[in-house]
């Protein structure tokens, strides 16, 4: 994942820390996980999940929303790979769904500024994927895209 942000903005000084923090709890998580201490891991990512959501609620000037909105579904996907690795299917579904809705809720309200539409239209490709990943309770839904659809070439790198 790539964050951009400017480096010395006196408007960021709350917000480079928050994702700095996100990064230092996710990759606690990630060494927990790699160690088989999936329940250590899952304290860690809450955590995450924690600062994610902060990010997210208050947008910050130059930390783009693709990274604001990828924080908050990383955060969820590594709680629900926890929960999958302690064998409870249904909290890893639960977790990825509550990702997945949150991102079709801001894509469906037309109050949500338009870039940050487009962001969660981008970062709805890592839910979709994760709610098809066959597991005894994760099944993946029968929702539709919304009809929202950036302009032809505004997602195009």
């Amino acid at each position: 994942m790539t964050f951009h942000a400017r480096a010395h903005d006196s408007a960021n000084a709350s917000a480079l820390p928050l994702l700095e923090e996100w990064k230092r709890l996710t990759q606690a998580g990630l060494q927990a996980s790699r160690a088989h201490c999936a329940a250590h891991a899952l304290t860690w990512h809450v955590k995450a999940l924690r600062v994610a959501n902060r990010l997210l609620l208050q947008p910050f000037d130059g930390v783009a929303d693709d990274d604001r909105l990828a924080a908050f579904v990383v955060a969820h996907l590594n709680i629900a790979d926890c929960y999958t690795d302690m064998g409870q299917h249904s909290e890893a579904a639960e977790c990825v769904d509550c990702a997945h809705h949150r991102l079709l809720r801001l894509l469906q309200d037309e109050a949500t500024p338009y870039p940050l539409r487009q962001a969660a239209y981008r970062q709805l490709h890592q839910t979709f994927a994760a709610q098809s990943q066959p597991t005894p309770a994760c099944v993946a839904t029968s929702q539709t895209l919304p009809s929202f659809m950036p302009p032809t070439g505004s997602l195009l790198h």
